[in-house]
C-alpha cells in the first residue's frame, strides 16, 4: 500500500492544471514602465526560486542521508523545509502580483484605442503568469516528492534494522500525514493565487473594455456591483464574443469532455495497481496517456478564445474541479 502511495506521489508530479524563506533575498528588479522588463522580472523570479529550492532540497536529502540514525537527527529539518517552502511561495506570489499590477498599470498608459494591442498585451503576460504558475508548481511538487522519497528510504531501512512493524507504522503514518498536510496547504496557496489574480486580470480586461485605464479601482471594485454599460456605434454594431451572454455550445461541450476524461481517469488511478499483469487493465492506463495531451491541447485552446464572462467563469470552475480530482487522487 505505501509502495503504491509513493507511485501516486511520483506519478502526480506530472500534472500541471507566485515568500522566500527566511534567509532568501530576492534581487530581481524591473522597470516599471516597460512591459518586457516586467515579464522578464516574473520569469526572473520563478526561476531564482526555483535554483534556491533545489538546493535546498539536495541539502536536506543528503543530511537525511539513507539510513534511519540520520533520518532521526534531521527529523526537525523536514518539519521546517515544509514551513520554509510555504513562506517562500507566499512571498514569490506575492512578488508576481506586485509586478502583475505594475504590468496592468503600464498597459493602461500605453492607451486603449486598439483593442487587439492591448488584448495582446494581455495575453502576453497571462501565458507569461500562467507558466510561471505551472513551472513553479512542477518544482515543489517535485522536491516534495523528493523528500517523501529520502524519509521513506530512511524509515524502511530503520524498519529492516532496529524497528518494530508497530514503530515503523507509527513513525510513517506522523510523517505522511505531515507530508500530506504540507502539500494540501502548498497546492491550496497555489490555488487561491491563481483564482485572485485571475480575478484581477479579468476585472482589469473588463474594465479596458469600457475604456477604463484606473487599474487599482477595477481591483478595489472586485465582487461589487457594477453598471452595465451598453456601446452602440452609429453605422455598424460589431458583435464581439466577449460582450455575448451565455454558453456557446460548442464550448460547454468541449468544457465537459475534458471534465469527463479526467473523471475517468482519475477514478481508473484510484484503482490502478502498477504492478498489475493484468493486459486489459494495462491497455486502458496506456490508452488515456494517449489521450491525455490530446484533451489537454484542446482544452488550452480555449484560451486564445474571447470568452464572455459567464464562458470565463465556467472555463476556471472546471478548471479547479479538474485540479481537485487530481489532488485527491494524489
Amino acid at each position: 500500500m505505501k509502495k503504491l502511495v509513493t507511485f501516486m506521489i511520483v506519478f502526480g508530479m506530472s500534472f500541471s492544471l507566485i515568500a522566500c524563506s527566511k534567509d532568501s533575498v530576492s534581487k530581481v528588479s524591473y522597470d516599471s514602465n516597460n512591459l518586457e522588463s516586467m515579464l522578464d522580472a516574473i520569469e526572473k523570479e520563478v526561476e531564482d526560486q526555483t535554483v534556491e529550492l533545489e538546493e535546498k532540497t539536495e541539502q536536506l536529502c543528503d543530511k537525511i542521508g539513507d539510513t534511519y540514525e540520520s533520518f532521526t537527527k534531521n527529523k526537525t529539518s523536514i518539519s521546517d523545509f515544509y514551513k520554509d517552502s510555504l513562506a517562500q511561495s507566499k512571498t514569490l506570489y506575492s512578488k508576481i502580483e506586485t509586478i502583475s499590477i505594475d504590468y496592468f498599470k503600464c498597459v493602461a498608459s500605453q492607451g486603449l484605442s486598439e483593442k487587439d494591442d492591448w488584448q495582446d498585451k494581455m495575453d502576453d503576460w497571462g501565458y507569461v503568469w500562467k507558466d510561471g504558475l505551472e513551472d513553479w508548481y512542477q518544482e515543489w511538487s517535485g522536491a516534495y516528492t523528493d523528500l517523501y522519497r529520502a524519509w521513506d528510504d530512511a524509515l524502511e531501512e530503520g524498519y529492516e534494522s532496529t524497528l518494530s512493524y508497530d514503530e515503523y507504522d507509527k513513525e510513517y503514518d506522523g510523517m505522511y500525514d505531515a507530508h500530506d498536510k504540507a502539500y494540501d496547504d502548498m497546492y491550496d496557496l497555489q490555488d487561491k493565487t491563481y483564482s485572485d489574480l485571475y480575478d484581477k486580470a479579468s476585472a482589469v480586461r473588463s474594465g479596458f473594455y469600457n475604456k477604463n485605464k484606473n487599474v487599482e479601482e477595477l481591483i478595489k471594485n472586485i465582487g461589487k456591483e457594477e453598471e452595465e454599460i451598453v456601446e452602440e456605434e452609429a453605422e455598424e454594431v460589431e458583435v464581439d464574443q466577449t460582450s455575448m451572454t451565455g454558453l456557446r455550445p460548442e464550448f460547454k461541450e468541449a468544457m465537459d469532455a475534458y471534465e469527463a476524461f479526467y473523471q475517468e481517469y482519475c477514478d481508473f488511478l484510484k484503482n490502478f495497481d502498477e504492478d498489475s499483469a493484468d493486459l486489459t487493465i494495462l491497455t486502458k492506463y496506456y490508452q488515456l496517456i494517449d489521450e491525455l495531451e490530446e484533451i489537454d491541447e484542446s482544452f488550452e485552446e480555449w484560451e486564445d478564445e474571447d470568452l464572455n464572462n459567464e464562458e470565463l467563469q465556467y472555463y476556471l470552475d472546471v478548471n479547479s474541479r479538474v485540479l481537485q480530482m487530481l489532488a485527491d487522487v494524489m
